[in-house]
């Protein structure tokens, strides 16, 4: 078994999510007590936070960078980052490491074509939503992406702080999320992508087309990569 370097702390919330759900898959395919093999570096998001509201990208690529090199260091085999927001840097810190930064996209990419997608929605925090690293590389290989509009950008992005905050959402949260959800699939959304961590109270019941829980792909892959 390879072991898995995890980037965290963006936030530990998410990082609890990744943890639990890697280990959850490789004792299903495992058995016994086995359990996964991994390493954790888990950033302060206080720091983070402040980069990300001033648009110091650098300074995020930076710290993520050094993290992952005290990874690979430490011995892991690959390396995935805990965050959707935070592949915006993946591409620039798989430069500074020799092991592979197993990208949150490809598998998601995957996962829509499998279900024959050609047009998704997209809902995540803003940063995800608006910034151009996640649909840019989604239309490159060959998917049209739709993300609400400004409103709701808005208030998805305040749905997921407030589960960041408390821990889980109010049904009224829960119901405006699918609400802009609805709208996406009015649009012409074939597929709903899920991107970030704390979407898992939206279900594939809620909603009438394919959903697509970036989390849950990532891991799938990244365990996949580690038992190869």
């Amino acid at each position: 078994m390879k072991t898995i370097g995890i980037i965290g702390g963006m936030t530990w919330e998410s990082t609890v999510a990744y943890y639990q759900r890697i280990n959850q898959l490789v004792n299903q395919k495992l058995g016994g007590n086995h359990s996964a093999r991994c390493l954790i570096n888990s950033l302060d998001y206080e720091d983070i936070d402040h980069y990300l509201e001033a648009g110091k990208w650098d300074q995020v690529e930076r710290v993520t960078s050094q993290a992952a090199q005290i990874l690979e260091q430490g011995g892991a085999d690959l390396i995935i980052i805990a965050s959707n927001t935070m592949h915006k840097v993946a591409d620039l810190v798989q430069h500074h490491i020799s092991i592979p930064v197993l990208h949150i996209i490809d598998p998601l990419v995957e996962a829509c074509r499998n279900k024959g997608a050609g047009t998704i929605g997209l809902v995540g925090t803003i940063y995800t939503m608006e910034d151009t690293f996640y649909i840019e590389k989604l239309n490159e290989l060959g998917l049209q992406v739709i993300i609400p509009d400004e409103e709701d950008r808005d208030l998805i992005h305040d749905i997921i702080l407030s589960e960041r905050s408390k821990g889980k959402v109010s049904e009224k949260e829960k119901q405006d999320t699918l609400q802009v959800i609805q709208k996406l699939v009015d649009k012409g959304a074939d597929g709903i992508v899920i991107g970030y961590t704390e979407g898992d109270f939206i279900s594939q019941d809620d909603v009438k087309v394919p959903i697509y829980n970036t989390t849950n792909l990532h891991v799938k892959k990244v365990v996949e990569d580690a038992l190869r």
